[in-house]
């Protein structure tokens, strides 16, 4: 596996203590993306507390945003409840797992992959 582009990684805490175990865990998160690096020109991670509500104990909000270049900001939003780093280490997986996915797509198309491929269907059928 490559080595992460740490450079283009930024992370942020909202209404939330900075915790040296969550950095770890969306550096972890952020590791994974490495095929996409040569395509990203930033990564940012918000972990955020959300406003408490009476009787549903404290959510958070973890915010991805990976800038392509020419291509805006792929932009996904995971939501934890429970308030446990636990609960939020699984939000930063899962926001990572589903970031990917929405880059393999992208860069799929800016590629051109997906175009060729819609041809194909078009000229057999």
């Amino acid at each position: 596996m490559m080595d992460p582009r740490t450079d283009l990684l930024q992370i942020s805490f909202t209404d939330i203590p900075a915790s040296p175990s969550l950095e770890n865990s969306v550096r972890e998160s952020f590791g994974k993306l490495a095929r996409f690096q040569d395509w990203m020109t930033a990564c940012r991670v918000t972990i955020q507390a959300q406003t408490k509500r009476p009787g549903q104990g404290k959510n958070f909000q973890v915010s991805i945003a990976v800038d392509l270049p020419d291509r805006g900001a792929t932009i996904h939003r995971e939501n934890s409840r429970g308030g446990t780093n636990q609960d939020l280490t699984l939000a930063i997986r899962t926001g990572f797992a589903k970031t990917a996915r929405q880059l393999a797509r992208q860069t799929e198309r800016m590629n051109g992959a997906g175009r060729r491929h819609r041809h194909a269907r078009q000229a057999v059928g």
